[in-house]
């Protein structure tokens, strides 16, 4: 070798070290104008508000964001939920809820249906809002009280429970984050599920079943939203298909031969994102698919992939925030039942900014 190709072979060496330990900076391009305006600097207040999370506190609240019946479900659902030890955090259940002793919070949003672009900035702006009202240490117990009588630890955990917020409004809060060095994390259900499935199958482009909550969010929504993430990794190629949850008593046949009369490749994963399904019998559905004892393995089997994985997104949710909050000790560790609280955000009544408000659940208006 000579000396110039080793001199070279060193420098693409040292570039692959530094590409590995750089961190992604996020794509300033895909933001709203208000998120801009505070990477300026031309709103400082909530710059602050974003500057203090550099340290999550122990004690802050978990919060979800989006369409008012999925956060009650999602408050329903983890509220006992107990797949792993509390110790040792291994999977396993010991009979006490893994998020003993956490606090919850919900705030409805709801997600713009029109996809005009000014329609989908505002709700850009809107979800940039709420989660900065999020980040303040006070809440407010009506639209009147400007000071905030309320205190509270700031949120340690932001997730967007809406699919539609993955496509406009998460790269918004992450940017934020980012750029001001923020412990608080950011979570997705569906981001964290198609990261799962396009990393468990190892492949740049996959095809994917999605069985939805249409009340929740359109079919059509899913397909953006899908589309939006696989151009963001650059897997253009990559198909979707969604099924309603309530198409079929029998989901799963009914998504593989609804998917078989428009596509002659097999599905790679099916992700379950409703959280009223009954996973136990999707799951057996499935096994009785795949089993080379029932006649069905041949009709409904071979539109199935070797590798083919079952993704259930309030699973991934609870399995990547468990794993942070354990990672990060940020877990409260008290001995007690989950709490939960529900807020409204609003527009302060009086002297009114560039800023929402979150108001207690514990409000009446009369």
């Amino acid at each position: 070798m000579t000396l110039r190709s080793w001199a070279l072979c060193v420098l693409l060496s040292c570039l692959c070290i530094l590409g590995g330990c750089s961190r992604k900076k996020p794509d300033n391009a895909d933001i709203c104008l208000y998120t801009r305006q505070i990477l300026q600097n031309e709103y400082p207040a909530q710059m602050n508000l974003l500057r203090a999370g550099s340290n999550a506190s122990i004690q802050g609240e978990i919060s979800f964001i989006g369409n008012e019946g999925l956060l009650e479900k999602y408050y329903e659902l983890y509220l006992n939920y107990d797949v792993r030890d509390n110790v040792d955090g291994r999977t396993e259940s010991d009979g006490l809820p893994d998020f003993a002793g956490e606090s919850f919070s919900f705030v409805p949003v709801v997600a713009e249906q029109s996809q005009d672009s000014l329609s989908l900035m505002r709700q850009r702006e809107t979800l940039v809002k709420v989660s900065l009202a999020l980040l303040d240490t006070v809440y407010h117990v009506s639209p009147y009280d400007l000071d905030g009588l309320g205190r509270r630890a700031a949120s340690k955990a932001l997730v967007l429970c809406d699919p539609s917020f993955l496509k406009d409004g998460y790269q918004d809060i992450d940017t934020l984050l980012n750029a001001s060095s923020s412990a608080v994390m950011l979570f997705s259900p569906l981001a964290l599920s198609l990261d799962q499935a396009f990393g468990r199958l190892g492949r740049k482009e996959i095809n994917a079943g999605i069985i939805v909550d249409s009340t929740v969010c359109a079919l059509d929504s899913y397909a953006q939203v899908f589309a939006h993430y696989t151009a963001s990794r650059g897997a253009t190629a990559s198909k979707c298909y969604t099924l309603p949850s309530d198409a079929s008593d029998s989901l799963m046949h009914h998504l593989v031969a609804s998917y078989a009369s428009v596509s002659t490749k097999p599905l790679d994963c099916i992700i379950v994102d409703d959280l009223s399904i009954d996973v136990p019998r999707l799951k057996n559905e499935l096994a009785d698919m795949l089993s080379v004892l029932n006649e069905s393995s041949m009709t409904y089997g071979k539109m199935l992939s070797d590798d083919f994985v079952l993704i259930v997104s309030s699973e991934v949710l609870a399995r990547r925030l468990y794993d942070s909050l354990r990672s990060r000790n940020l877990f409260t560790h008290n001995i007690s039942r989950p709490s939960g609280i529900y807020y409204t955000a609003s527009a302060p009544l009086e002297g009114s900014g560039p800023s929402l408000i979150m108001i207690s659940g514990n409000y009446v208006q009369n």
